[in-house]
């Protein structure tokens, strides 16, 4: 039996090494999701403000557990599974989460307005994206600096107008970072 977990352990060397060394781009049914969930969150202040902060919640944790089921989907069809990777990706998301959930909090509590909340919000978003597309998937990158972008930008153009365009270029960074996974897949 030992010799049998043996070559289990070596086996899943070998993979982590194979898998380490091919450029990793991610699902891109993730991109997707997010592409829609980001160009409606941002959109919906200059439509429905009232909507936008529960339509937040429900798609950041929806968001959040369909993603993680795209993940694990995504990593079984293309035979590698890096329990490590989703392991590190997951706490990268769940902290920059909970850094959002901290502003957020200060909003709520009346600590913040929301004309400081959201530039806060749009830049650990960014920072998040950013760190991604350095660590996982260097598709995010783009996502990652448009978004720090607009968070510089909404100090000096605050609004909901801002928070359209924010929407709308993220969306579109994501949606040719999902067209541009998906040709990697199935040229690799």
């Amino acid at each position: 039996m030992s010799e049998l977990r043996d070559l289990n352990e070596n086996l899943e060397f070998v993979r982590g090494a194979v898998a380490r060394g091919r450029v990793q781009v991610g699902s891109p049914a993730i991109y997707f999701l997010w592409a829609a969930i980001t160009g409606i969150g941002f959109s919906l202040p200059a439509i429905a403000p009232g909507l936008a902060w529960q339509f937040w919640v429900i798609a950041g944790l929806g968001g959040g557990a369909l993603s993680i089921w795209l993940g694990q989907r995504y990593a079984r069809s293309s035979g590698i599974v890096d329990r490590d990777l989703a392991r590190r990706q997951g706490m990268h998301w769940l902290a920059c989460g909970l850094a959002m959930a901290v502003i957020l909090a200060g909003f709520l509590a009346g600590r913040l307005q929301w004309m400081v909340a959201m530039p806060l919000l749009v830049s650990v978003a960014g920072l998040a994206y950013l760190l991604a597309g350095i660590h996982f998937y260097p598709p995010l990158r783009w996502a990652g600096l448009l978004f720090l972008l607009s968070g510089m930008a909404l100090w000096w153009v605050p609004g909901v107008h801002m928070g359209v365009f924010t929407g709308i270029a993220v969306a579109s960074s994501l949606c040719v970072a999902g067209v541009a996974a998906r040709r990697a897949l199935r040229a690799g």
